[in-house]
């Protein structure tokens, strides 16, 4: 599994739902949340809690019935970061992105002979 973390914050420790990525790989299905403090307390997971996550967006990427991994994106202190249209497009660009990684995988095996 391939983990790529983009933060704009200059001390960022990776920080993200390893509970809600997990989920999304299990479940094979996007999860949306977007106000963490009106979620059931069994939805969320102390890391969310504490990096004070208030919106949250997962897309699984999957190309040929393998979960080849997950975007994951949230909002810190801010909920409703997102609409139903941003996770739209989460999960259209899901498929070619999930494709593209499996390439770039099949293209670096067959360089290494």
């Amino acid at each position: 599994m391939i983990s790529i973390i983009k933060s704009n914050k200059e001390d960022c420790k990776a920080a993200y739902s390893r509970t809600i990525v997990d989920r999304v790989i299990k479940e094979r299905t996007p999860v949306s949340m977007l106000d963490t403090l009106e979620e059931k307390e069994i939805n969320l997971s102390e890391s969310i809690r504490v990096s004070g996550i208030r919106s949250i967006m997962c897309v699984p990427l999957i190309s040929r019935s393998q979960v080849m991994g997950v975007i994951y994106v949230d909002s810190v202190n801010k909920p409703h970061g997102f609409r139903k249209e941003d996770l739209d497009l989460l999960t259209a660009l899901s498929s070619p992105a999930a494709v593209a990684i499996e390439n770039s995988m099949l293209y670096s095996k067959y360089r290494e002979g």
